[in-house]
């Protein structure tokens, strides 16, 4: 009944359903290839983000040192602190088991973009450490701590 009343045939139904078809899979197929070229930088940009955010947590460590008059330990949040004459926190200490205390402390999640952390490296250089964590495709977040300079970069291997 409701065809004979507005003259509208199954045909005329099955044509406008696929055509809506049509589009919604051109429309999936355009966004899937569009993802491949989005993807690259979409990663770098949560690399960036991560390496930001711990940055943005020494900070926040160092602020602390400060208000407590510049202490060599500092006892945050349940956790120990040991901290450099500028007030940066300092991780490293012969081992790379201070770049995981570093990990945990300014960066928790550890996963970035999905990736999981493969390993973690630590060098030690005069006046400081650095502590490199390794991702998959060579990507890689660097703590550098070198005296009054405390660096968290992104690095990533381009092809």
């Amino acid at each position: 009944m409701l065809f004979a009343e507005f003259n509208i045939g199954p045909s005329y139904l099955n044509a406008r359903f696929m055509v809506w078809l049509t589009v919604t899979v051109l429309l999936m197929t355009a966004l899937l290839f569009s993802w491949r070229t989005i993807e690259p930088e979409a990663t770098q940009t949560a690399y960036i983000v991560a390496a930001k955010s711990m940055l943005e947590r020494a900070n926040e460590l160092k602020q602390i040192w400060l208000v407590k008059k510049s202490p060599s330990r500092l006892i945050i949040d349940g956790d120990e602190y040991r901290f450099n004459p500028y007030g940066w926190p300092v991780f490293g200490n012969e081992n790379s088991h201070g770049c995981q205390k570093g990990l945990q402390a300014l960066f928790p999640e550890e996963d970035i973009f999905g990736e999981k952390l493969l390993s973690y490296d630590f060098h030690q250089i005069e006046g400081g450490y650095i502590c490199r964590y390794n991702y998959p495709d060579n990507n890689a977040i660097v703590i550098k701590l070198v005296n009054s300079k405390f660096l968290v970069s992104a690095e990533f291997f381009d092809l």
